[in-house]
């Protein structure tokens, strides 16, 4: 119903719009040279990137659109330019008040359907991407497949021994697999080429549990991280100790936007503010050889932050479909944090003993994201304009902790794959 709801009222205001500021378009489009106009060079979004039609540019010879791209099925049958046939770009300036001055071709107006008028490979080259109207809308999903990455982020520390001469200790830290953390947002443009967007990504997942066994030798020991004085240590053989722990990390991000072109690369600058929040968990359970809980760990701790954030994004085609682009974003957050600690051991003894403990702090979280990849753009389907990108993506959260602390550093790395579409 919206769809079709936009489809109507485009179809309604493309014709009245090309009679009023161009009332020789049908007759330049159906015989003679392309008709060049004088109007204000209007921004276009295109796969994150606003494109700005050209403004004055030069004069330059059109062939026919028989052999306009590609070749026909024989020389014979090939259609060739001749003095007379030649088409000689004009250039004619818009009376009418409303319309301010710039230049763009004829070719690239919408017709009367409301289409995007394309090139002979029926896609947007990038003349018609410069000079299509404009595209006020635009909104996605990114599927970013992370991994987060720690300084440190240990289970437990086994220590092995021969009881004489010999002791290691080796740690082992939580895993945690490639997963998916979506990302969406939308954005509005104006002519301008100034905007407004919102986004919001997060990543929720858990590690990979563990489970470990003192040496069998009876030299040897099982020990959590610490805890303050919490001890859920032990050197009995066949009793157990598992771990699992978890992330729960979120961005909310809005913000005003900004284009503009450097040569054959375009730009999309942004600043606005981020609110953003990371939470880690730590839970233990220790059992005696004969299965019954000895203690238990529950720790968690979480910091978050408001504050500004900037982002640059750039692009440059290579081909009207195929384009390079990197993007990187910076945000500094002030904010506060919270550590909870509640334990229990000797719970299979007579008398438990809890412990239980809250703590809270100011904090400051610096957080740095980067992207670089490919952006696809297929044929234009009417008023949509949909893109695909494919990108290595890299995430730092400085003084986000771990599982265990709040000191050290959180990151993600993967890659990430989005649809969108402008409209």
């Amino acid at each position: 119903m919206f769809r079709g709801v936009l489809n109507a009222a485009w179809a309604a205001a493309v014709p009245l719009a090309c009679l009023i500021a161009v009332p020789v378009q049908g007759q330049a489009r159906s015989s003679g040279p392309p008709v060049r106009h004088e109007l204000e060079g209007v921004p276009i979004y295109r796969g994150g990137t606003k494109f700005r039609a050209r403004e004055n540019a030069p004069s330059r010879p059109d062939p026919p659109r028989a052999t306009r791209g590609r070749s026909t099925s024989s020389p014979a049958s090939e259609v060739r330019p001749t003095a007379a046939t030649q088409e000689t770009p004009q250039e004619i300036v818009v009376s009418d008040a409303s319309s301010p001055a710039g230049t763009y071709l004829d070719e690239g107006l919408p017709d009367a359907a409301g289409a995007c008028p394309c090139d002979d490979f029926n896609a947007c080259s990038p003349e018609s991407i410069f000079d299509c109207q404009q595209v006020p809308w635009s909104a996605g999903v990114e599927f970013t497949f992370l991994k987060p990455h720690f300084d440190s982020n240990v289970a437990f520390t086994t220590l092995n021994g021969d009881g004489a001469t010999m002791e290691s200790f080796t740690e082992t830290n939580f895993d945690y697999d490639r997963e998916l953390a979506p990302r969406v947002w939308i954005e509005g443009l104006q002519c301008s080429s100034l905007g407004v967007r919102a986004g919001y990504w997060q990543f929720d997942h858990p590690a990979r549990s563990n489970l470990a066994s003192p040496p069998a030798n009876g030299f040897g020991r099982l020990t959590t991280p610490p805890f303050g004085t919490v001890d859920l240590s032990t050197s009995v053989p066949n009793s157990t100790l598992a771990t699992a722990s978890g992330i729960n990390a979120y961005s909310i991000d809005l913000e005003t936007t900004k284009s503009f072109d450097a040569g054959a690369w375009s730009w999309l600058a942004t600043a606005g503010l981020r609110y953003a929040e990371v939470d880690q968990q730590y839970n233990a359970v220790l059992r005696n050889a004969a299965g019954n809980i000895q203690g238990t760990i529950d720790y968690s701790q979480m910091v978050q932050g408001f504050g500004p954030t900037v982002s640059l994004r750039t692009q440059r085609p290579f081909t009207p479909q195929l384009a390079l682009f990197g993007f990187a974003r910076g945000a500094v957050l002030a904010g506060d944090g919270e550590s909870t600690l509640s334990a229990v051991e000797d719970q299979d003894l007579d008398t438990e003993l809890i412990t239980s403990r809250t703590s809270e702090r100011d904090d400051l979280l610096p957080i740095g994201e980067m992207q670089v990849g490919l952006q696809w753009t297929p044929p234009c389907p009417g008023i949509w304009h949909p893109y695909l990108h494919v990108a290595l993506e890299g995430q730092v959260w400085g003084g986000a902790g771990n599982a265990s602390s709040s000191t050290g550093n959180l990151g993600f790395f993967g890659f990430n794959v989005a649809l969108g579409t402008d409209w």
